[in-house]
């Protein structure tokens, strides 16, 4: 959650709820917490802490298409449709354990290149807006490969 408690798998970011209420404050159960389809939180949980069999407060199983588990109390039954997915190490752009959920940038994006990493692009990188933080950079292969943004 936004503004949240800081350590391993906590994200600083917006989760992108459906619908907060009253105002953005919370707990209330007036809300609804479920994620829209942009949410950072969607394939971001850590599958280590739930089964297989496993249910959401909807009643879904808690890893949809039997991918990564999402963070929150609800699993969103849908694809992710553009985000923000951010490095947690340096490594290839092409490469989902470079990322976040272990899921490699898609067009619709917005990338956040964590500080001190160094992420190279062997092919093709794809994102909507690319932010690189302190001491980070972003590394080109081959005079062949391309970062393409605002798609």
């Amino acid at each position: 959650m936004e503004g949240g408690y800081t350590g391993v798998g906590n994200l600083n970011l917006n989760p992108q709820f459906v619908n907060l209420y009253p105002n953005g404050l919370s707990p209330n159960v007036l809300g609804d917490y479920q994620l829209n389809n942009t949410s950072p939180a969607i394939d971001a949980g850590d599958n280590g802490t739930i089964s297989l069999t496993d249910k959401d407060l909807s009643g879904n199983l808690r890893r949809y298409n039997g991918e990564i588990v999402d963070m929150g109390a609800y699993e969103f039954q849908g694809s992710r449709v553009g985000g923000t997915i951010i490095s947690v190490t340096s490594g290839n752009w092409e490469n989902g354990s470079t990322w976040m959920g272990g899921i490699s940038p898609l067009a619709g994006d917005n990338v956040i290149i964590n500080n001190n990493h160094n992420v190279t692009i062997l092919n093709l990188g794809i994102a909507k807006n690319v932010e690189i933080r302190t001491n980070a950079k972003i590394i080109h292969s081959t005079a062949s490969s391309k970062l393409q943004t605002g798609i």
